[in-house]
């Protein structure tokens, strides 16, 4: 949302496409019968958001700018909105329970969400209200909610639901374009005396529906928040607004160029999710919906794009379109709802030129103009954080893009640079030099140590950057370190805690698998590989309700407070939510169903491609994969193949499967525990090597992961960086947001044994599911004094949770002795140690 007047662009053209092609014409059966759930082949859902509070930017002169929407915060849903939501997905169970079924499978459902928590949270309702566990799925009595993961892009990648204003430069001068022309300037000319209004009482300078667009939201929550409106609104509120900030939407489809960028990726998305669905081409093939979190804009611009937007409007919570594909006879049609809530039930819209069950090819052809074409490219740039480490004292860099101009901001202090420049990605790299274009170089190194205490260490460091080989400029950052001496027996408050968690139980994956399995996948439905089963369910839902004891008077749930972090896996996802709704069921004042003790609480993930923090470094760090490599064909290594060699020649023999190394057999084991977990009988052949001598063969593979101090630096090493730079600016006040008080990530064994790796705990075993590494951040009650206390769950069914002593420490082990003790184990720059190509820290926590 922004009240700038930036100069935008234009009116809706009514969309007229010449068809290119003769279609038969459809059966009459579609006028006659509009709904026949034997007809339905796919369905595709875009929903706005539910009820929420304010976002913290608003207008200038807002009576209410330090407002705080207590407990919600900013932007967050409140209990209306999360019935509402929830009603979406009941309403649509209700309507097509027959094409979808009652029982949940990953392959029926492809659901996906904005960058937004409030989005996020939706969709998790939406899913609660459309697939509630039914027999075998029902794995907690008295809780009527199976957690079901979603997927999203970051704001800046995503061109499907993303904001093309904020992420498409291409829309951007596109937009200019159409708003300086005169069909452009006629859509809001006539509300030039609104814009001055409004610019008067506000502080902003509106002169396009953008501000008018960004001023209902501000009012529209507050109100609904209890507030009373300024008296100035009364003039002009809602129906002036609303119909002046609505003109967005015929704005962002005005031209068929802005309509590619708005809607057409969306809209193309569509049309070829159904035409591989008909072809038998859809992957997975009994795809039957797929659902898009997101916001009034892709409501609205959506409409505006089909030539639907019938009224100028803002679409309301929990308002939604769906493309109901349907085939009759031999031919197939779309048939397009839309719910606003003014009816009983969603009405079915007319698409200008076409019947209500509009051909499924003559749809196609009507919007051919403003579907994405090869080489309709955005000219996109990315925003980064930059981690600028040294000696474990850290800073922050941001470097982005701003009206063709990058900045430079230290985020610690303040210390802004704006300079012309090309559009170039730019990385800071302590103690080296990294470019991914002719334009720049950065170099940076420790400029000089400052001065020393007992209790801190100051230190500036400077930063060289030349800019097209012509331009020098020197940045000076100051940062401090929060130092640490034996805390003895004073007593400490907690101040900020970390988890790392491997996810629960789950069948086997595909790689485990061996020919002479005797329980094929199918034996599982509707579980499929790797999908966390009932008991696992239970036990990651327990382990949450350990933490909430432990925890329950340091911290309850916020956006604020917690965190929660995930590698791009459906058992981590699943296993994120299971421990969050086990942690944090609803307080009273957060109860939005009587009937549903649990609370939508989102998670952050990043694609297998770009996460460098929680997958294993083997796709992105080079220098691991060749260090581990030439240990593993060390002669120690090679000694202990020859011991188990007869091993591995029995399970070879009777699996089917080839099994020769460390990797081969960990698999095997997982397979086998999978099943004995699952109460499933162990074959008569594999009691004689499970769970011994297999899960120590297998655990060799984690041990020598983690066998010399480079390897453990380049692994779990990472993320202790990441955990050391966030308790830093906990200590020094620059932690944000200021709430922050649990980190939780979701993620496997391997992510149990690297922490452990680094803090020299790692005793050789495979850490069982649901186990995890807990960090501690304590502050002396009377004193300055901070230290970290370290805790490893390894059973949910034992009652506490077992405290570790780092080796030349103890329990509470002083800042100053952790960080020492560590810092083999910490990468300097964590990029250019795994000699990479690309920069691997950019995971924002």
């Amino acid at each position: 949302m922004s009240f700038n007047a930036v100069p935008l662009c234009a009116f809706l053209c009514v969309l007229g496409f010449a068809t290119a092609f003769i279609f038969p014409p459809f059966p009459k059966k579609e006028a006659e019968d509009r709904f026949n759930p034997d007809d339905v082949v796919l369905l595709h859902v875009v929903f706005r958001h539910g009820d929420r509070t304010r976002d913290k930017e608003t207008y200038r002169k807002d009576p209410y700018i330090n407002e705080t929407f207590y407990p919600y915060g900013y932007g967050q849903l409140v209990n209306a909105g999360k019935l509402r939501e929830y009603n979406i997905g009941k309403s649509i169970q209700k309507k097509y329970s027959k094409f979808l079924g009652d029982l949940y499978t990953p392959s029926v459902l492809d659901a996906r969400s904005t960058d937004f928590n409030r989005t996020k949270m939706s969709l998790l309702l939406v899913l609660a209200g459309l697939f509630p566990p039914k027999g075998k799925q029902q794995w907690l009595p008295g809780l009527d909610w199976q957690p079901i993961p979603y997927n999203y892009m970051g704001a800046p990648e995503d061109f499907l639901l993303g904001d093309p204003l904020t992420n498409c430069p291409a829309f951007s001068n596109e937009l200019n374009s159409y708003m300086a022309s005169p069909k452009g300037m006629e859509l809001f000319s006539e509300d030039e005396r609104l814009y001055e209004y409004l610019s008067t009482h506000t502080g902003e300078n509106m002169v396009n529906p953008l501000g008018p667009y960004g001023l209902f939201f501000s009012l529209a929550t507050e109100e609904e928040w209890g507030l009373e409106l300024p008296s100035w609104t009364k003039k002009v509120w809602p129906e002036d607004i609303t119909k002046a900030g609505s003109k967005l939407f015929p704005l962002y489809t005005g031209t068929k160029s802005l309509t590619k960028y708005s809607a057409g990726p969306l809209l193309k998305k569509i049309i070829e999710d159904t035409n591989a669905k008909i072809e038998g081409k859809l992957n997975p093939q009994d795809r039957k919906i797929f659902l898009y979190s997101g916001h009034e804009r892709n409501v609205g611009v959506m409409l505006s794009a089909l030539g639907i937007f019938e009224r100028l409007h803002i679409p309301p919570y929990g308002s939604y379109i769906l493309f109901e594909v349907s085939r009759v006879k031999e031919s197939y049609g779309m048939r397009i709802y839309y719910e606003d809530y003014r009816k009983s039930e969603p009405q079915v819209m007319k698409i200008p030129g076409c019947s209500e069950l509009c051909d499924l090819k003559k749809f196609e052809s009507l919007f051919y103009d403003v579907l994405p074409k090869k080489g309709d490219s955005c000219n996109h740039y990315f925003k980064y954080f930059r981690s600028v480490v040294y000696n474990f004292l850290s800073t922050y860099v941001l470097f982005k893009e701003i009206n063709s101009r990058f900045a430079i901001t230290s985020i610690s202090n303040a210390v802004t640079l704006r300079f012309t420049q090309t559009p170039t990605v730019m990385f800071c790299l302590a103690n080296g030099i990294y470019h991914e274009s002719d334009h720049c170089w950065v170099k940076g190194e420790i400029y000089r140590k400052l001065s020393e205490a007992s209790t801190s260490q100051t230190y500036y460091c400077s930063w060289i950057l030349q800019i097209g080989m012509e331009k020098l400029i020197l940045l000076l950052f100051v940062f401090t370190c929060g130092g640490g001496h034996p805390i003895g027996n004073e007593e400490t408050e907690l101040k900020l805690v970390f988890i790392i968690f491997r996810h629960s139980e789950r069948v086997p994956e595909t790689n485990e698998q061996y020919p002479n399995d005797e329980y094929p996948i199918s034996y599982f439905h509707p579980l499929t590989y790797g999908d966390i089963t009932k008991e696992g369910k239970q036990r990651m839902f327990a382990l949450g309700q350990k933490l909430r004891k432990r925890y329950e008077n340091f911290v309850q749930y916020t956006s604020q407070n917690v965190a929660t972090f995930s590698t791009d896996w459906d058992r981590t996802k699943i296993s994120a939510l299971l421990l969050l709704a086990g942690m944090f069921p609803p307080s009273p004042s957060e109860v939005w169903n009587p009937e549903m003790p649990w609370q939508p609480i989102p998670y952050t993930i990043r694609d297998s491609e770009h996460d460098h923090l929680l997958q294993r470094p083997d796709p992105y760090c080079p220098r691991y994969v060749k260090i581990l490599n030439k240990v593993m064909k060390s002669r120690q290594v090679k000694n202990i193949y020859r011991k188990y060699d007869s091993v591995f020649k029995y399970i070879s023999e009777n699996s089917g499967r080839v099994v020769n190394n460390f990797h081969d057999a960990l698999r095997i084991y997982q397979n086998l525990h999978s099943k004995s977990l699952m109460n499933l009988t162990v074959p008569e052949w594999a009691k004689s090597v499970y769970p011994e001598p297999l899960a120590t063969i297998g655990s060799f593979q984690c041990m020598f992961e983690n066998y010399n101090k480079i390897l453990v630096r380049l692994n779990g090493g990472h993320i202790l960086q990441k955990i050391i730079d966030l308790s830093k600016k906990k200590i020094e006040n620059r932690l944000q947001p200021k709430g922050r008080k649990l980190y939780l990530f979701s993620g496997h064994e391997n992510n149990i044994v690297n922490i452990l790796a680094t803090l020299k705990l790692y005793k050789q075993h495979i850490p069982p599911y649901s186990s995890a590494v807990i960090l501690e951040l304590h502050k002396g009650k009377y004193s300055e004094q901070y230290s970290f206390k370290v805790l490893y769950e390894n059973s949910t069914y034992t009652p506490d949770i077992h405290e570790m002593v780092i080796p030349e420490c103890e329990v509470l082990c002083p800042l100053n002795t952790f960080l020492k003790l560590t810092r083999p184990f910490v990468p300097l720059n964590y990029t250019a140690e795994c000699e990479s190509s690309v920069n691997l820290d950019d995971y924002p926590l």
